[in-house]
């Protein structure tokens, strides 16, 4: 088995068409009172309702493919889009601040100073780690969120893929 993803991956093929699908997700919704959402024509969007919500609940985004057969169900689980935008907003601009400091070093090298800039870079590093560290600790705390979410899937279809409970180790 690989190693999980940073967004755990499910793909499920369901024999419904896609309005009858979405209909049957919006019933479910409202009977599980744990979980909210959005459920649009192309993508359908779950997450922890909040009085159970917690500093990384996680959260399905799926995207609906309708086929042949049926309908696919493509998606994630994620952070709420608020939380995983901003995470991914602190990683782009570590990695750009990490970058400039290197090659400010750099620059301070060829030119014969001593390198003052790379304790920037030093920093900048170790937090793009602690931000990797604790993004995988916070999945790992919200295994059983994650279930939840995949008990809003269960018995619809085919699973081709759930991560799910990639982080149960």
């Amino acid at each position: 088995m690989e190693r999980p993803h940073l967004r755990p991956r499910v793909q499920v093929q369901i024999p419904l068409g896609p309005d009858e699908l979405l209909g049957v997700l919006e019933g479910r919704l409202r009977a599980m009172p744990t979980l909210e959402g959005r459920i649009r024509r192309q993508a359908v969007l779950v997450w922890i309702a909040p009085p159970h919500k917690r500093w990384w609940s996680p959260c399905l985004d799926l995207n609906v493919h309708p086929d042949g057969v049926g309908t696919r169900l493509e998606g994630w689980y994620t952070a709420h889009p608020r939380l995983m935008t901003a995470t991914v907003f602190a990683g782009i601009l570590l990695t750009f601040l990490a970058c400039l400091s290197a090659t400010w070093t750099l620059v301070q090298v060829r030119m014969g100073e001593p390198p003052k800039c790379l304790g920037g870079t030093l920093v900048a590093v170790v937090a793009l780690v602690v931000l990797w560290v604790a993004n995988r600790l916070a999945q790992h705390r919200a295994q059983a969120q994650m279930h939840e979410l995949a008990a809003f899937l269960q018995d619809l279809g085919a699973v081709a893929v759930d991560e799910a409970r990639a982080f149960s180790r």
